[in-house]
């Protein structure tokens, strides 16, 4: 049983920072683990000098990224009365700028931010969101149609990585044979198909497991037919790489 763990070689498509604490973690349970950064993570400008004049009823951070490229620069000028965090490893950062009291929803998602907010009266409050370009607006039309003010700033986006910048991470997996793929996004996706030129994902991915963080990057690689294999029941990566060690754990029970 542990020998055939420790034969499963897992990708990780995270940037090269936000991985090395999961191949730590990866690698300690027994996984050989590789990582191919499909995205870079670009900072935004801040344009809106008005932020700043204003008092906000919750300032809500959806991710660590929301905190090094905002929060960091401006928690000593941005008033609020209540901070929101979608998950633990977003309130530890937070916990380093003196901020403990705070709220974290059960479902470290969107959805449980929603399920956080319907038991609130938001009719006229002010919300700001930091958070990526790219982010789904499902979370922001919800508070608005409870009656908030809400203001989202773009402070980041997911870029593709330049060639040069993933050449050598390319070349360590050139001649690995890949068991299982970790997707923490929907663009970590998308770009793996664009570095790798797949033309077919369906039958690229046949015969390799796919791990995905949560429901809105398991819908978007399922929109490809392609079936998501494992996925956590708390969105983080922790729970993901338990997840996956539970799934070749009882492998041998399922062929």
């Amino acid at each position: 049983m542990v020998d055939f763990i420790k034969n499963t070689n897992i990708l990780l498509c995270r940037t090269e920072e936000q991985a090395q604490e999961d191949v730590n973690y990866l690698e300690l349970l027994g996984f050989n683990v590789f990582v191919l950064p499909t995205i870079k993570i670009c900072p935004i400008e801040i344009s809106e000098s008005s932020l700043f004049t204003e008092n906000y009823d919750f300032l809500v951070l959806t991710s660590p990224n929301s905190i090094k490229h905002f929060f960091a620069k401006n928690y000593k000028t941005v008033r609020f009365s209540n901070l929101v965090c979608v998950g633990k490893k977003t309130a530890e950062l937070c916990r380093k700028f003196g901020f403990n009291d705070f709220v974290i929803p059960s479902i470290h998602s969107s959805e449980g931010l929603m399920d956080l907010f319907s038991t609130i009266n938001l009719l006229d409050k002010k919300i700001l969101i930091p958070g990526s370009k790219i982010s789904n607006p499902k979370l922001v039309n919800f508070l608005k149609s409870k009656g908030a003010s809400v203001l989202f700033i773009p402070v980041y986006d997911t870029c593709l990585p330049f060639e040069d910048e993933i050449k050598a991470n390319l070349k360590n997996i050139e001649n690995i044979k890949i068991d299982v793929v970790v997707f923490s996004s929907p663009s970590t996706f998308e770009n793996f198909l664009k570095i790798i030129k797949i033309t077919n994902p369906l039958k690229y991915f046949e015969t390799i497991k796919i791990a995905a963080i949560g429901d809105i990057t398991k819908n978007r690689i399922e929109k490809e037919g392609i079936k998501v294999d494992i996925i956590p029941a708390e969105f983080n990566m922790k729970s993901l790489a338990d997840e996956i060690y539970k799934f070749y754990k009882t492998m041998p029970e399922k062929i």
